[in-house]
């Protein structure tokens, strides 16, 4: 049985060390089919440092992302809704993590558990992650197509993908779809190399 986590998260700033999570949206998807969409506004644990900038990102306030509900009580609900789909206690029944960058959201996924002293975040994740930027790097290899960066905004662009920018759960669905026409395409090219037929 296959079980993925999509993750995204928006953040006050880019050192997990001491900047916090203000968005954490995520999908389940077991076999292919959505069966759980998380969408959560966390507000910074005290004492988190909250750049200006990234607020200018995320097109957020100070007082507004005070007023969201607080770390413990989100990561209790998120790991309530884990525990529906895993079992904590079995090691090869866990989420394998899925996104775009994603080892920068884990990142900060793991602090945010490392800051309220819960040592199971491992309890419900494998020890690695599908990064769809790993396959844009076999795409930019096999296309030869070079882009003025490899963003998630970039790529979305290059591929007509609608994206809001800096809304995690926009970006988990332009990443999903991102992933499936890179897949698409590889799929088609290795074909190609091997005497098959192109994939359209």
């Amino acid at each position: 049985m296959k079980k993925i986590f999509w993750l995204d998260t928006e953040t006050t700033g880019v050192d997990c060390n001491k900047h916090a999570i203000i968005q954490l949206s995520a999908q389940i998807e077991i076999d292919d089919t959505v069966r759980h969409v998380i969408n959560m506004r966390i507000q910074p644990f005290p004492g988190a440092e909250i750049s200006p900038q990234a607020l200018e990102i995320n097109g957020m306030t100070e007082e507004e992302i005070q007023a969201f509900t607080p770390l413990d009580s989100s990561l209790k609900t998120l790991k309530n809704i884990l525990k529906r789909y895993v079992n904590k206690f079995n090691r090869d029944d866990k989420f394998v993590i899925a996104g775009y960058n994603v080892g920068f959201d884990t990142n900060f996924l793991r602090a945010a558990f490392d800051y309220i002293n819960d040592p199971y975040y491992g309890s419900w994740f494998f020890p690695c992650n599908r990064d769809v930027m790993t396959y844009v790097a076999d795409y930019i290899t096999l296309s030869g197509v070079r882009l003025k960066n490899y963003r998630l905004e970039t790529m979305c662009e290059h591929f007509g993908i609608e994206l809001k920018a800096h809304d995690a759960m926009s970006d988990i669905e332009a990443t999903k779809q991102l992933y499936e026409v890179i897949q698409k395409y590889l799929i088609g090219a290795r074909s190609l190399e091997n005497g098959g037929y192109s994939v359209n």
